[in-house]
């Protein structure tokens, strides 16, 4: 398993070793997915460890505050729809 952090090693490191203590093979990476020359440079390093990748997980987001307090459901499903898809 690949283990990914966008800035921080140490992070990534840790979840990798936990997941070696387990008995698992994992390798730390550390890549803003948001910059494709490291991207590129992340899938360099885990096809190499791996020789291909079987299932990527992609859970980076962000985030942009907005008032909920007085939105209807419908308005603050829209936001987030439109977050996930355009942002």
């Amino acid at each position: 398993m690949a283990v990914n952090a966008r800035a921080n090693r140490l992070e990534s490191e840790g979840l990798a070793g936990e997941i070696e203590a387990l008995g698992g093979k994992a390798i730390a990476t550390v890549a803003d997915v948001g910059d494709q020359a490291q991207v590129n440079a992340m899938m360099d390093l885990v096809i190499g460890a791996f020789g291909r990748v079987d299932i990527p997980v992609n859970n980076a987001g962000m985030a942009r505050r907005i008032e909920v307090r007085h939105l209807s459901r419908d308005r603050i499903f829209e936001e987030e729809r439109r977050r996930s898809l355009y942002d």
